[in-house]
């Protein structure tokens, strides 16, 4: 939020409050909040939320619902902006215009979520949206992989008359529709993660930049989700090594899959048979070498960035514990003792205020 935005805030309250008083006499249409005595307007619903502004005795402002012991009011945004939603004690204020038939009165009106609450919100948005992103496009290779292994109709001399061969291109065309309604749903729900996923990021991205103290969770929380997802990192690594390394030596050290020999089979069937086996194998093996690669090389981001985290947050917790300021009270000259930690330095050293 930019250092203005709380001068701007009350001066439009202020103008709201002279509008207000000009048409008093006309019976207010909407549920409004009257401010007895002056008080302050704060982000969220709790005594140690930031303060927007400073409501002087006499603003009008909209009222929108309640939250604990507070009003959830609308205030007039800077020009060109939306209205901004706070809050103000109820017992510093009084409602009036209220219907009584009103399903959002106080009592039983609806709680504005505060700023921390709709940031974890966007968060699980965004992250559930990753999800079927993640599902979607597995459900699509899926489809794709298991019609080409197993249903893939093969050179008519592979099969022992032509009962066999329509049948295995009956099999082909059933599993040719199935793999194509797999399809369009892995699209549709792959597309649906990634909306959710952009609406959650922007959302966050959009309250951060305007409550970055609001939006920043603290160092032990900060720490805390960086050992899970580092965690989570070193699991895909290893599920991921462990496909791809699992399929190569499937492939090479199975016998049912090896290179076949033609002196090993009794007749040219047999022999081809051997031949498109080893070929699905190959084909199976590229596939599952492929997700196994990508999915360590996710996994091993993830630990890298979250590795990071973790010694960032250890800094400046180390930081923050080394920090100890001191005032002096016998001094005309009010010094402070200060002591911190810069590039692996203890620095330390007395200051003055003049």
């Amino acid at each position: 939020m930019k250092m203005n935005t709380g001068n701007v805030l009350l001066h439009s309250i202020i103008w709201t409050s002279f509008l207000a008083a000009g048409t008093a006499a006309a019976p207010a249409a909407a549920q409004q909040v009257v401010v007895a005595n002056e008080t302050v307007l704060r982000l969220d619903p709790n005594s140690t939320s930031p303060v927007i502004a400073t409501l002087p005795s006499g603003a009008v402002l909209e009222w929108v619902g309640e939250s604990g012991p507070y009003y959830a009011v609308s205030v007039p945004g800077p020009p060109g902006q939306e209205n901004l939603i706070g809050y103000v004690l109820a017992s510093e204020v009084a409602v009036v215009g209220m219907q009584q038939s009103s399903p959002a009165a106080p009592g039983g009106g609806m709680a504005i979520p505060g700023v921390e609450e709709q940031h974890a919100a966007a968060k699980a948005n965004r992250s559930a949206g990753l999800n079927r992103a993640v599902q979607g496009a597995g459900l699509a290779a899926t489809a794709q992989l298991s019609v080409s292994l197993f249903f893939e109709v093969e050179d008519r001399e592979s099969y022992e008359d032509d009962a066999a061969y329509q049948a295995a291109q009956d099999r082909e065309e059933t599993a040719g529709t199935v793999k194509k309604v797999a399809l369009i749903g892995g699209a549709a729900l792959a597309a649906y993660g990634i909306g959710r996923y952009v609406l959650g990021w922007s959302k966050m991205a959009a309250l951060e930049r305007e409550f970055p103290e609001a939006t920043t969770p603290p160092l032990d929380r900060q720490y805390a989700e960086a050992t899970l997802s580092r965690s989570l990192g070193r699991r895909k690594l290893v599920w991921g090594a462990l496909l791809a390394g699992g399929a190569f030596a499937a492939v090479e050290w199975i016998p049912y899959f090896a290179v076949p020999d033609p002196e090993d089979f009794a007749d040219a069937l047999e022999y081809k048979s051997a031949v498109n086996r080893r070929e699905d194998a190959e084909t199976g093996r590229q596939w599952i070498m492929g997700a196994g690669g990508l999915l360590g090389v996710w996994g091993l981001a993830q630990w890298v960035m979250a590795s990071q985290k973790m010694g960032e947050v250890e800094e400046l917790s180390r930081m923050s514990a080394l920090s100890m300021p001191l005032q002096s009270s016998g001094s005309e000259r009010p010094a402070r003792l200060f002591v911190g930690r810069a590039d692996s330095r203890t620095q330390f050293g007395v200051a003055w205020s003049w």
